[in-house]
């Protein structure tokens, strides 16, 4: 089984993954080399083809205004998402931060709706439990404030603010989803 950690930024996935991980003994499903990365990245496109497809129209589809955006999520996000997967996926059990379901939410610029999500649960169900975390928004901008990171904050913070709105749109949307189509458990980190 495949244990993903889903929330906005700020919402601590990174710390609850790292204390599920100790205190659990469920293994992390980390990269811990170029090679490696490589290597479970061709892995991934020979046994899920069809997935790689999927995702790289999604991405092209949804991205083709900001050339920037698209050659970020194509270069880093994308396989980055694809070998921790691809690595848990040969771990009898194991924590994913971030996976599939929180590179969903990047990988649109828009507002969604359920109908974009149709086709996910065909290909991921069976394998994953999914830790939906939750934290007041005036706790997660505190928590970006304090560890000096706020995503996009280089494009400047009119456009953050409006970034953050679909975010939270899609999160909702997303969230929905996971609890009609997958196994979930809510935890709420304030």
């Amino acid at each position: 089984m495949i244990i993903e950690l889903f929330g906005l930024p700020g919402s601590g996935k990174t710390y609850l993954a790292d204390k599920i991980f100790q205190t659990q003994k469920i293994r992390l499903a980390k990269i811990n080399n170029f090679w490696e990365r490589y290597l479970l990245i061709i892995l991934f496109v020979i046994l899920h083809p069809f997935i790689l497809g999927k995702l790289l129209t999604l991405i092209a589809a949804e991205n083709k205004k900001d050339k920037f955006l698209l050659k970020h999520k194509l270069k880093n996000l994308l396989p980055s998402t694809i070998a921790q997967e691809q690595k848990a996926r040969f771990m009898k059990k194991s924590l994913i931060d971030p996976g599939f379901f929180q590179f969903f939410l990047t990988i649109y610029e828009r507002k969604i709706t359920s109908d974009d999500l149709h086709w996910i649960s065909k290909y991921f169900n069976r394998h994953y439990k999914i830790l939906i975390i939750e934290a007041d928004d005036k706790i997660r901008k505190k928590r970006m404030s304090n560890r000096d990171r706020v995503p996009r904050i280089g494009l400047g913070q009119e456009y953050v603010d409006g970034w953050f709105e679909i975010l939270e749109h899609n999160f909702l949307i997303i969230k929905e989803y996971i609890k009609n189509n997958f196994k979930y458990e809510i935890i709420k980190n304030n």
